[in-house]
């Protein structure tokens, strides 16, 4: 997007002269609102309300969006870019880029770019809808094909109409490089395939310039030959449509539009508006990306050799590159991207086609000298497999159940002063989200998250034989004495999660049987459990996997896990049953499917499961439940009889959870946007992003959309012992989140043969129980100042300090140094945080 400035030194003086005597009072801090008339002069109104204008500039193709207030007018693309190879500055010129395969056997993707393909040959018509404008763009290959020369002549016929005519040195070339005697004719010996553009161009002037060879005598020969030729130019049509909605711009693609000349090719994706979200080198403000907790990348940070920031929105597809491990920490946990400026700032959104999106951002001073952010949606995506006959056999296997509604964005404009700022972006999200019903206002109190892990995997052995079994590591009792010990240390609220409680332990067993873990004790003392959590006030919310099918653990194996799966399982591309894999020791560098893997249950049957989970854990009496896996792992199924996309999952995983809210209150554990709906508890919150090189600092962009929304929690804190409870004390006022601790009743020594030794450093409740009940102190009495308000502000006035405002005027400084530092006149400590009423 570009600023509108005034070109000459007079225009200026002159505009401001007439705002002076012909408009009420107003700061200009972008474009006044005459400066935006007179950039737009040559364009088309095509939509206005009583906040916004929309402008078409036709000859582009370029859309204009002007708020009436400020005068802050942006474009959707550019059009004067200085820098770049032709390549990049068509991408600059483009609405969308495709990439697509031109059959089922390609191996790569192609690429057209609807610049080059459409706008520069005006290959384009513009509709008036409603409130904006659809363009129909007409993307035509134009690349010649040796079809313009015969597959096959005559000898006698090539003598006459082209040796006769040509040069000794082209008759020579041509029979070396093109053609061939074969019984009294001449053969084509090259396809278009195979050979380059100007090749193709020195054959047909060959033929047709320099000889006297003409089309007719082509449409002769292919009909004295019976020969057809199936050369026909790529062609793709598609529409996008520019809507204006208060302040912000709309932007639809209708995939009902998207038609292509050729049945074979297959759409890979969709990059839309790749600089809607730009900026120049000499331009100051920051991007702002929703990995892990939120990021930062200021423009022009000069960290050229980073690599480009992506992420798929929802994490990776556990069904697809099954051994590769994940390069992030964390994956974006919203469909949005921010970008601020001096004067505006714009938030886009993807409302549809959220799961199959990627989420690019790059900074200047590599290829070009612009900044960019933008999506790209995957509609199809292939991967390729073995063959059922051999596995050194690969083909081409692509996702079924392909996007067929529309993809849709939405830019919201944003010009008030206080909201140009990552914390004014997450607020108007938040509106957003609420508005859509995602989210809702809630008063929330603060409260220790405390996960309890009663049992586990174990190797143990029957007369000598070695077997997998189940380790118990915190019975029923022992997980009431620790609430009765938090409760005797004056810790009054906590949320308790259960992990292993079930059949199985921490991998239990499928939901349509449910039982307890029989070594962890029986009904009564599960009873017990829960009754001394309501007498102590404390919320119980034992843990289930929703999606994940577990092997049985017993010794002879009383149930089957790949039995459930072969009714009810996702499957690969290959069409093969579905499990997640994993690594088998630390330092291993690929994921496997190992005996102990779970498979995954079909997005098909997550309503049905859930109603058997309800029926089968309501005997227990909890009200509460946390769900591990369906909040956090998006789960397709490629099955070839019924295949379901990543994006018709997440509306099944809505419908899972409305059930199981029926009956119970739910926790979602490490839960992207699309399990939000109706969710008020979030445990294991990332309150940092994955940290890459091209960022400058994270922020609490996630939990700023959150706060005054739902409760939410850290990840463990006792699973990042590199830093000390002090600091993690620090991140947790910071973002405002309650803090997490996991523990078992066991010793340390008790993990030691259990199959997920090496994730734990140290979860012994009687190593922690001091910890855990002075953060949580601590903690409670930082909340209780702030109860019943909201975070106004947050902000990063310099290198690891922090300062946080709420709107019941409470100020937090919070300084991450190793030495002190002065902020606003006060002196703060290092690793340290000062409240200010």
């Amino acid at each position: 997007m570009r600023r509108f400035w005034q070109r000459k030194v007079k225009w200026l003086f002159a505009l401001l002269f007439l705002a002076a005597e012909m408009m009420p009072s107003m700061t200009v801090h972008a474009y006044t609102v005459s400066s935006s008339k007179e950039a737009t002069a040559n364009m088309e109104l095509v939509a206005q309300n009583a906040e916004a204008e929309l402008y078409l500039d036709k000859s582009g193709a370029m859309l204009c969006l002007v708020d009436k207030s400020s005068g802050v007018a942006v474009e959707t693309k550019i059009m004067d870019g200085d820098s770049g190879t032709a390549e990049i500055k068509a991408n600059q010129k483009s609405d969308f880029i495709i990439t697509y395969f031109k059959d089922s056997k390609a191996s790569t993707a192609n690429r057209q770019v609807n610049y080059t393909m459409a706008i520069s040959s005006g290959q384009m018509e513009f509709n008036n809808i409603e409130n904006g404008v659809r363009i129909s763009y007409d993307l035509k290959e134009d690349k010649l094909s040796l079809d313009v020369v015969p597959a096959m002549i005559s000898a006698e016929r090539m003598e006459s109409l082209v040796f006769d005519h040509i040069s000794a040195e082209n008759k020579e070339w041509l029979l070396e490089n093109c053609y061939r005697l074969f019984e009294g004719n001449y053969l084509r010996s090259q396809s278009s395939s195979g050979v380059t553009q100007s090749f193709i161009r020195q054959v047909q002037e060959i033929f047709y310039e320099q000889g006297a060879y003409t089309e007719e005598e082509l449409a002769y020969d292919n009909e004295s030959f019976g020969i057809e030729s199936t050369w026909t130019n790529l062609e793709i049509k598609v529409d996008l449509e520019y809507v204006l909605d208060g302040k912000d711009l709309v932007v639809r693609l209708p995939m009902d539009s998207l038609v292509t000349s050729d049945e074979e090719i297959i759409v890979n994706s969709i990059t839309l508006l790749p600089y809607m979200l730009s900026a120049r080198a000499d331009e100051s403000g920051y991007f702002v990306l929703p990995d892990g907790s939120g990021a930062v990348l200021n423009f022009n940070n000069g960290k050229v050799d980073a690599n480009t920031y992506s992420s798929r929105v929802y994490g990776k597809d556990v069904l697809m590159d099954v051994k590769t491990l994940p390069a992030a920490d964390y994956f974006a946990t919203m469909p949005v991207i921010g970008a601020v400026y001096e004067d505006y700032a714009l938030l886009a959104i993807v409302e549809e086609g959220q799961s199959m999106t990627e989420i690019f951002a790059k900074n200047s001073g590599r290829a070009e000298s612009y900044n960019n952010a933008y999506f790209t949606f995957y509609i199809t995506e292939k991967e390729n497999v073995a063959t059922t006959s051999s596995t050194s056999i690969m083909v081409n296997k692509f996702t079924g159940d392909s996007f067929d509604d529309t993809i849709v964005v939405r830019y919201k404009l944003l010009t008030d002063p206080e909201d140009l700022n990552y914390t004014g972006l997450a607020h108007a999200y938040q509106e957003y989200l609420i508005a859509q019903g995602v989210l809702e206002k809630r008063q929330q109190n603060s409260a220790l998250y405390l996960e309890i892990l009663g049992s586990s995997l174990e190797m143990k052995t029957m007369l000598g034989f070695p077997y997998k079994g189940v380790k118990e590591l915190t019975s029923f009792k022992e997980a009431a004495s620790i609430l009765e010990d938090l409760n005797s240390r004056g810790v009054s609220n906590v949320n308790v999660q259960l992990d292993g409680w079930l059949d199985g332990g921490q991998r239990h067993e499928n939901l349509s049987s449910v039982k307890l873990e029989s070594t962890q004790g029986n009904k009564s003392s599960f009873k017990a459990l829960v009754q001394k959590a309501q007498e102590l006030g404390y919320g119980l919310y034992p843990n289930v996997c929703m999606q994940n099918i577990y092997p049985s653990y017993d010794l002879f194996q009383k149930g089957s896990a790949k039995s459930y799966a072969k009714k009810y399982g996702s499957r690969y591309l290959s069409n093969e049953y579905a499990v997640i894999t994993e690594i088998m020791y630390a330092g291993d560098m690929m994921k496997n499917g190992l005996l102990w893997s779970p498979y995954v249950l079909s997005p098909s049957y997550l309503a049905d499961y859930a109603r058997k989970a309800v029926k089968g854990l309501s005997k227990y009496n909890v009200s509460g439940l946390t769900v591990t896996d369906m909040g956090s792992q998006l789960v397709a199924d490629y099955n070839e009889k019924a295949a379901v996309s990543r994006e018709t999952a997440a509306t099944k995983v809505a419908e899972a959870t409305d059930i199981l809210q029926e009956k119970f209150n739910v926790i979602m554990k490490s839960p992207y946007q699309y399990a939000w709906e109706g969710v008020d508890m979030m445990s294991d919150m990332p309150t940092r992003s994955t940290e890459y090189t091209i960022f400058d600092y994270d922020v609490p962009f996630l939990q700023l959309v959150l706060d005054g929304c739902v409760s939410y929690s850290t990840e463990p804190l006792n699973h990042h012992t590199e830093k000390d409870l002090s600091e993690h004390l620090l991140k947790c006022i910071e973002t405002r989140s309650n803090p997490k601790f996991y523990v078992m009743g066991a010793d340390m020594g008790e993990l030691y043969y259990t199959l997920y030794a090496v994730n734990y450093l140290s979860i012994s409740y009687s190593d922690w129980a001091d910890g855990i009940t002075e953060m949580y102190k601590e903690y409670e009495a930082f909340a209780g100042k702030v109860a019943n308000s909201n975070i106004a502000m947050h902000e990063t006035p310099a290198q690891k300090l922090v300062k946080v405002t709420y709107d019941n005027g409470v100020i937090v400084y919070v300084n991450y140094n190793d030495t002190p530092v002065t902020v606003d006149g006060r002196e703060l400590e290092a690793k340290s945080y000062l409240l200010v009423e």
